[in-house]
């Protein structure tokens, strides 16, 4: 009887220490409103341009949680625009991606859709050089530090530009709150700031009930280099086509 009192009162502590290991956290997506006399080149007024949101058309992204994996996905919403055209956000939500975190294995896994069939894209959980700066702010009642990470791009016309990133994280946090797969930090991203032109904050993060993390799966799965060789492919079939007077706008 004593026995079965025990279990009685363990196994419901085990079941609540087993939900409180699943958390949920959400993200909102920003465009940074910038003049046009703060920009500094007609490259960059086209990106604040391509962003196409304001403060009340934003887009919300949610990471899901646990000791061995997590999950970080846009929700999906129902558009209906009458004016037709393109779905700025929409373009967005698919060039960011989908993200998969495996805990236990140290890896990274990015799911993105390329010209209709989808292919997951494997980083090493390290794979960023983080730079940590002396900057503290305090960011939704958190002491926030901040980290900047700094690549340089091709674009599809063959142009380069310099991309940085700067990333706000609290030790408050639970490290495993890494949107858009921006790994390897000491605490939990609270705000990123994506080259001036769109902000990520969070907005609200609890224990989850949903578990998510455990409904991904991963596609054809690609190294880093494997993936550079095909949008390299495809940057020298868009030269190809526009240097042949093809119209691909």
């Amino acid at each position: 009887m004593k026995l079965n009192l025990l279990l009685f009162i363990i196994c419901p502590l085990f079941v609540i220490a087993q939900n409180n290991n699943e958390y949920f956290y959400k993200y909102k997506l920003y465009r940074i409103n910038v003049n046009q006399d703060q920009t500094q080149s007609n490259s960059n007024k086209d990106i604040v341009d391509y962003v196409g949101m304001n403060k009340t058309d934003t887009i919300e992204y949610e990471l899901h949680t646990n000791k061995k994996e997590s999950t970080f996905l846009a929700e999906q919403k129902l558009y209906n625009e009458q004016t037709g055209g393109l779905n700025f956000s929409e373009i967005i939500i698919q060039s960011n991606g989908s993200w998969y975190y495996n805990l236990a294995d140290s890896a990274v896994y990015n799911t993105l859709d390329l010209n209709g069939r989808k292919i997951s894209i494997k980083y090493d959980y390290n794979y960023i050089d983080w730079h940590y700066t002396q900057e503290v702010e305090n960011i939704g009642g958190y002491k926030c530090k901040a980290a900047i990470y700094s690549r340089n791009e091709e674009l599809m016309n063959g142009e380069k530009r310099d991309y940085n990133i700067t990333v706000w994280y609290s030790d408050e946090i639970n490290p495993n709150a890494m949107p858009f797969g921006f790994v390897g930090l000491p605490g939990g991203i609270v705000k990123i700031n994506f080259n001036g032109f769109t902000e990520a904050v969070l907005a609200e993060f609890g224990h989850d009930k949903k578990k998510k993390t455990k409904s991904y799966s991963l596609r054809k799965v690609v190294s880093l280099s494997e993936y550079e060789n095909i949008q390299l492919e495809q940057s020298n079939k868009y030269r190809e086509l526009r240097d042949n007077g093809v119209d691909i706008d």
